[in-house]
């Protein structure tokens, strides 16, 4: 019997990136160059007739789409059953839109983060910047996390031999203060914000908020009003941004290390996330991973929890080929 056409999208809150799944001689999964739309030019199921049809794929085929998404996912809307409304954009992900002009269609829908976890223990060394290399268990808990437009968080672990995905959405916890400054920090942020998650300063989004609060506590000019903007004066060395990066490395780390310590991430910790691309060559890692293992009484234990930068083009899909 032949199997149905592999769709794979990975769908952010700025940008959706769509490959076909391939056969490989080795059995592992891999996939065609991705091609990647921006979500605010057209709906989810525009961008998927775009896509099918860029392929020259009949509409009739039987076709299965593996969608990763930037929301919460139901065990309902992981068929597509129900829609999916995504976290940060207006996109709804499901089969209603789809199976007049698609009626083979097939599709899972899982969170975004799910899929970056799953690629993690197939990634090599060299998909791979160490930032804290140590001793972690290999068959441990991992954990993924990364800012994208969001804050993406979920884990993997592994269970008589085989790897299950743990998805959650800790983005959304409230970010607390490690010392008097960042108290400050978030004190003005909530005059704004009521509640302030951590998503709300340590994505792209959030990024802009975090500037603002950080120029006015260190008493710095702040002149830039985009994430886009914010890594520029960064690569500038203006002060305002340099403050900035360090206090968001700082908060992540922290961050990071509270989900850790959760999760008993042994097998190590994961970072992803467009931003951190964008910054790799400026990113303040020491502050990231004094403020990750500065936990009082348990710093030895997430000492020996190895850190890692994903390089691999695409986790998030290379999770999804691999999801079979």
């Amino acid at each position: 019997m032949k199997s149905p056409i592999c769709i794979i999208a990975d769908i952010g809150g700025t940008n959706a990136r769509f490959a076909l799944v391939e056969p490989t001689e080795s059995g592992v999964a891999s996939f065609s160059a991705p091609e990647k739309y921006l979500t605010a030019d057209r709906s989810f199921s525009q961008t998927v007739s775009q896509f099918i049809r860029s392929r020259g794929i009949d509409f009739n085929a039987d076709i299965e789409l593996r969608a990763a998404v930037a929301a919460p996912v139901s065990a309902a809307q992981s068929l597509g059953e129900h829609a999916t409304r995504l976290t940060n954009c207006d996109w709804e992900i499901g089969l209603t839109e789809l199976h007049s002009a698609l009626p083979k269609l097939k599709m899972r829908v899982l969170n975004d983060f799910a899929a970056v976890a799953l690629a993690l223990p197939s990634l090599t060394d060299a998909e791979l910047t160490a930032w804290a290399s140590t001793g972690s268990v290999s068959t441990g808990p991992k954990l993924a996390i990364g800012p994208g437009t969001g804050l993406g968080v979920a884990s993997i672990v592994c269970v008589n031999g085989a790897w299950h995905v743990v998805p959650g959405e800790g983005g959304h916890v409230t970010l607390s203060a490690a010392d008097d400054r960042e108290a400050a920090i978030l004190s003005i942020v909530r005059r704004e914000f009521p509640h302030v998650s951590a998503e709300r300063l340590l994505s792209g989004t959030g990024l802009p908020t975090l500037h603002r609060a950080v120029c006015a506590v260190d008493g710095l000019h702040s002149v830039a009003s985009s994430a886009e903007d914010i890594t520029d004066a960064v690569h500038r060395g203006e002060l305002g941004a340099l403050a900035t990066l360090k206090t968001f490395a700082a908060m992540l780390g922290s961050v990071a290390g509270n989900a850790a310590l959760t999760l008993g991430a042994t097998g190590g910790v994961y970072l992803a996330g467009g931003l951190l691309q964008h910054w790799r060559d400026v990113f303040p890692v020491h502050d990231f991973v004094t403020q990750f293992r500065s936990k009082g009484r348990f710093t030895s234990y997430l000492t020996n929890i190895a850190i890692h930068r994903i390089d691999a083009p695409e986790p998030g899909l290379i999770g999804l080929a691999r999801s079979a």
